[in-house]
């Protein structure tokens, strides 16, 4: 991956048939924030958190 990878998914339970998995982080390269080196690329994982704020943006 290059530049603008950046917010992209990583994804859990991919299906290549039919393209669909669970997001279960989001692509960083900035390695201040991520807690290690570039040009390594690091995902913030989404927790339960993150599910309960898609859950409640989903409801309205």
């Amino acid at each position: 991956m290059t530049s603008g990878s950046s917010g992209g998914p990583h994804l859990a339970r991919f299906d290549t048939r039919t393209g669909t998995g669970t997001v279960v982080g989001v692509t960083t390269t900035d390695d201040e924030l991520a807690g290690g080196q570039s040009p390594t690329l690091y995902a913030t994982r989404l927790g339960d958190s993150a599910h309960r704020l898609y859950d409640w943006a989903r409801s309205r």
